[in-house]
């Protein structure tokens, strides 16, 4: 094999001691110093070499002590594996005092000590350097990955030098041919300066190639990890990976503040797991500082015992939030490499944590939001029912306040005055009628907030309705000189008449109170695509825009404090639901010192008008019997209840409307009244309202008969009985005459049990009946 071969040897070996010099200069290593011992002799032989071709003849006295240096190379092995592992030191005290006993001999006497001499020279080498290949074997034993293999390729290295020098020691010892020996020995010397080089001194794309792989395999087990991983679980999995990585125990520390806490470790652990840092070590935002780094290095060996400690900072979008101390009995030999690949892993936990950290904040917080949900809606809830069971604790006084107040105004008297003041019970009456209409507001706001508001929908005239709302309100106005202007166009809607009127009520009362003296008012209605506009505009005071987004909130009244007319704030907020249960919505437009416009669209539906209506007929039953008025508008069922009346020998008088049946009822009182509450115009419920309202026939038995399954509405509103079509004859006669008392009247009194817990209404109901 040509020289070239020895050249390329001696300067890999060189490449390799001025390369683990400088690293043991530029950081103050022993291990490298160690390193560096191990591939001094080899090195030393390319200088003897440059000096013999550039000074002629190497003096003996150089090539001896090359000799000695050489065989002196297993010993610095065997020194540097001590350092990676420990070995036992008889071992080392052995090789020690085999290669002085060997080597003494060679360095005195030179070629002249004998064959002998160098065959046990050769043999302390071989031995010696095998038991440092075979430690070094065993350690690669211990360690994964990139770590490994280089250990591994070391140990082959330094086994193949053994053999180099064997078969070179051999080779004299045997007389081999010269060419044959010089070959098998530079081949093999060849391959183990690759090795060494492979092992101590990869190029850089072949270490990163080694981290790029354990980083990707890492992150495939990071990605793989259950969503439902805890950080401390994450970095427990950082401490596994790095103590398999590098072989070393492993202690992950997260920066808390003022100090590090132990979030996880591996193959030691720390008694105590936080560290305070001193003041301003922290470095603030900036993480931890370089003195920071360095206490927590010496802290952790002085807990755990281990002496030699590499900290890998973990960073974050370029901030050290924390430390991976790796930790070792003994030192390492790719410590810096180790750091590398852990720095890289740690980052990567680093952000995924970060990330879990977020999404269970998040969580947290959907938590939170979630119970303040549910605590929200169980005090609306408890609100809800709370108003409902105020109900009748509120109701049952409020009706001997007015139970009372209506007595006492039927009192006989002289002139205008009773037992007390007219203008007493006046203000009893009027102050308990105010009441039931606020609690009526609030137990509606109550219901719709509960999901519970029922809506009664048929098809009503908007004009109509519009006029009778505008007709029941403008006493109030005429008081106050405002002039009420209307103009709706004719048309069908389909809604509850009850909570239309409700609405139109309010915006119209609202106008009425916020409008001066002498203002005006106006009431329009149009049709506007699938939807009918009702607009309420007046010339009042207006509504500031900051104010105008709060207008519908209940119990709330903007604008000037000092300007608030009474109310409870609860009309408009109930308005906005109503017509919201419409599927409709309500818009406001509003200049201060000018004027509101109110705008109420809502749906038509599919209201269409009714059947023809019955024409209004009477038929009075001879001999004066008891008369009942029947309001329906549908032909067929005016002719059957005719015929059922007529064949009980009832008078029967026909309305085809609820505003004829209203003007029948008020001219001439009937015995009973039938009641349909599908009617043109005005529905029945309307229709029984203001008959329970007017003195003259708020006593004549109300029987309600119609298709609408609303018995407990009917009966609430003063109905004394309910039928829903088909019905059966016997039984509406008999409750007929139940009602009318067409024949106890006439022969006996009647006797009527009443049933109250409540005293006062017990002699209430007395006094009236009597």
């Amino acid at each position: 094999m040509p020289d070239v071969a020895v050249l390329i040897v001696e300067g890999l070996f060189g490449l390799l001691f001025v390369t683990s010099l400088w690293t043991a200069i530029r950081h103050r290593s022993r291990l490298a110093w160690d390193v560096a011992l191990v591939f001094l002799p080899i090195a030393a032989l390319l200088v003897i070499q440059l000096i013999g071709a550039v000074a002629g003849p190497v003096p003996q006295w150089l090539r001896s002590a090359s000799t000695v240096l050489l065989l002196a190379q297993p010993v610095f092995s065997l020194k540097l594996v001590s350092d990676l592992r420990g070995v036992p030191r008889w071992i080392l005290w052995a090789a020690i005092a085999g290669f002085v006993l060997t080597a003494a001999p060679l360095a005195l006497l030179g070629s002249g000590a004998g064959t002998l001499a160098t065959i046990a020279a050769v043999a302390v080498f071989f031995v010696t350097e095998g038991v440092a290949a075979a430690y070094l074997a065993l350690e690669a034993r211990r360690r994964s990955s990139s770590a490994r293999m280089r250990l591994a390729i070391a140990a082959l290295a330094t086994a193949g030098l053994a053999l180099a020098i064997l078969l070179a020691g051999a080779a004299a010892a045997a007389s081999v041919p010269t060419e044959v020996s010089s070959f098998l020995v530079r081949a093999v010397a060849l391959l183990a300066a690759i090795g060494y080089a492979i092992a101590f001194l990869p190029p850089r794309w072949l270490r990163e190639l080694f981290q790029a792989t354990e980083a990707f395999r890492y992150n495939e087990r990071l990605l793989a990890s259950p969503a439902s991983a805890l950080p401390d679980e994450l970095w427990s999995d950082l401490a596994a990976a790095a103590r398999h990585l590098t072989g070393a125990s492993v202690v992950v520390l997260e920066l808390d503040g003022a100090a590090v806490r132990a979030v996880a470790s591996d193959g030691v652990t720390l008694d105590e797991p936080t560290i305070e840092l001193a003041t301003g070590a922290a470095g603030g935002s900036a993480g931890l500082t370089d003195e920071a780094v360095r206490a927590i290095a010496t802290e952790v060996a002085a807990r755990t015992g281990l002496p030699f400690v590499r900290p890998v900072p973990i960073v974050r979008d370029g901030v050290r939030v924390g430390l991976v101390c790796l930790l070792r009995a003994h030192a390492s030999l790719f410590d810096a490499d180790d750091a590398a690949l852990v720095s890289s892993l740690a980052a990567r936990s680093a952000n995924l944590v970060q990330r879990r950290e977020a999404l269970a904040t998040q969580e947290r917080l959907a938590g939170q939001l979630h119970l303040t949900v549910e605590a929200l809606e169980a005090a609306s809830a408890a609100k809800s029912d709370f108003l409902a069971s105020m109900s009748h604790e509120l109701r049952t006084p409020l009706n001997a306040i007015i139970g009372f107040s209506e007595l006492m105004i039927a009192e006989a008297g002289t002139s205008d005055r009773v037992t007390v003041p007219r203008e007493w019970v006046d203000h009893i009456r009027n102050g308990g009628t105010h009441l039931v209409a606020l609690i009526n507001d609030v137990l509606d706001l109550a219901k719709v907030e509960a999901g519970r508001l029922e809506l009664a929908k048929y098809p009503i005239d908007l004009a109509h309705a519009v006029s009778e709302s505008v007709a029941g309100l403008r006493p109030l106005a005429d008081r106050k000189g405002q002039r009420i202007a209307v103009s709706v166009e004719p048309q069908l809607i389909e809604a509850d008449p009850g909570r239309l009127r409700q609405v139109l009520y309010n915006l119209l009362s609202n106008a009425i109170k916020y409008t001066p003296d002498g203002g005006s008012i106006e009431v329009t209605g149009a049709r506007d695509g699938a939807n009918v506009r009702i607009a309420v505009s007046d010339t009042g005071i207006g509504i500031s825009p900051e104010d105008q987004e709060h207008v519908f909130e209940e119990f709330r009244q903007v604008g000037d404090q000092a300007g608030h007319v009474a109310g409870t704030g609860l009309g408009l907020a109930l308005t906005r639901r109503l017509v919201e249960a419409h599927g409709g919505r309500i818009e406001l437009a509003s200049e201060v010192g000018v004027g509101s416009v109110f705008t109420v669209a809502l749906p038509t539906g599919s209201a269409h008008p009714g059947h023809e209506a019955a024409a209004d007929t009477e038929a009075r039953a001879p001999g004066g019997r008891a008369r009942v008025l029947v309001i329906e508008d549908d032909p067929s069922s005016v002719r059957l209840l005719q015929a059922y009346l007529g064949e009980s020998g009832y008078g029967v008088t026909v309305a085809p409307n609820g505003e004829r049946g209203l003007e029948l009822a008020l001219a001439d009182p009937p015995a009973a009244i039938l009641l349909d509450i599908l009617l043109p115009g005005i529905d029945g419920w309307e229709v029984l309202r203001r008959l329970k309202q007017d003195p003259t026939v708020r006593d004549v038995p109300v029987v309600i008969v119609t298709v609408v399954d609303e018995r407990s509405v009917g009966l609430a509103l003063g109905a004394v009985d309910y039928f829903v079509k088909p019905i059966e004859r016997d039984a509406l006669i008999a409750r007929l005459d139940r009602h009318t008392f067409t024949t106890k009247v006439r022969t006996r009194a009647v006797r009527v049990l009443a049933i109250d817990d409540d005293p006062a209404a017990l002699a209430m109901i007395d006094a009236t009946l009597s």
